[in-house]
């Protein structure tokens, strides 16, 4: 069973050997993230990640609270609706803070600023046209950033590219890795669409699919949701937690105007999530044949 402190040493060691190409690639990928539409202008996904972020900062409060500290550190917690609703409706309640408010847009503001231009810029055609480049450009970098973070943490010692951003665009499977990630955007909204907690899960459920798009872009439709979902049977808590962890780090890249976020905190949850993937993926390859991984 794996470790946050094992996970969290190896990003570690992945980022001090590529360091300056891991924060590049970060930052990219928080451009790209952050730009991403499905349905709706920028402008208005923007502010929703912000929020979301607005109201996982909240969440710092609770630790002054025992009983909800215990929910949270106790990873052996079966992960249920009711425990994601006590969570979600706790930082509900503190995102009111006017001082968190304030906090946040010196981490998300530039962001929607260079966004709401676009969108101005780009009149009424705005929503749809952003709605395009997020499915058929930023969403496939992101793949390529998956896959940028996993080659530096299998070989770090070789210095990886950054043109990896961009393997989705020289890979005959673009389409193929479009078109997947796409129908995991639906799926996740139309859960999302029911209540906010199944969409949650779903998006656990699917965590793992840019990363084995990122390795293995032939995959199709099928077996990538049925892989992700594989490795992430019983893990979706743990996973979770893990988020979780990060908190402390966000805090202190608020404090920081956004400037630890950009120098380690971004490449460090990067670098950690591609160590969950490839531990995930030993751990699924131990359990179908007994030893081993799976061909990198």
């Amino acid at each position: 069973m794996w470790k946050r402190s094992n996970l969290k040493r190896n990003a570690k060691a992945a980022l001090k050997a590529n360091y300056l190409k891991c924060m590049l690639a970060a930052i990219i990928l928080l451009f790209a993230a952050g730009s991403q539409t499905f349905g709706g202008s920028s402008t208005s996904t923007v502010q929703d990640a912000s929020d979301a972020y607005y109201e996982s900062l909240a969440m710092m409060e609770m630790t002054q609270t025992p009983d909800i500290t215990a929910t949270l550190t106790n990873t052996d917690s079966a992960l249920t609706e009711s425990t994601y609703e006590t969570i979600y409706s706790r930082a509900q309640e503190l995102a009111q803070d006017p001082s968190l408010s304030m906090l946040r847009r010196f981490v998300m503001g530039p962001m929607q600023v260079i966004w709401d231009y676009i969108s101005d810029f780009l009149g009424s055609a705005s929503s749809f046209l952003l709605m395009l480049l997020g499915i058929l450009v930023l969403e496939p970098i992101c793949v390529g950033g998956a896959r940028f973070f996993l080659d530096n943490a299998k070989k770090p010692e070789e210095q990886t590219s950054l043109n990896r951003l961009t393997m989705a665009f020289r890979d005959r499977n673009y389409m193929n890795i479009v078109l997947n990630l796409l129908w995991r955007d639906i799926m996740i909204t139309l859960w999302s669409l029911l209540l906010v907690i199944p969409g949650i899960i779903k998006s656990y459920e699917y965590r793992m699919v840019p990363y084995l798009l990122a390795e293995y872009p032939e995959m199709r439709h099928k077996e990538v949701f049925q892989k992700s979902k594989e490795m992430m049977r019983g893990q979706k808590w743990r996973a979770f937690v893990l988020d979780w962890s990060f908190f402390l780090w966000d805090y202190v890249s608020i404090l920081t105007f956004g400037l630890a976020g950009i120098f380690f905190v971004y490449p460090y949850e990067h670098a950690v999530n591609a160590e969950l993937y490839l531990e995930l993926k030993r751990q699924e390859y131990r359990n179908e044949y007994g030893s081993g991984s799976w061909n990198q």
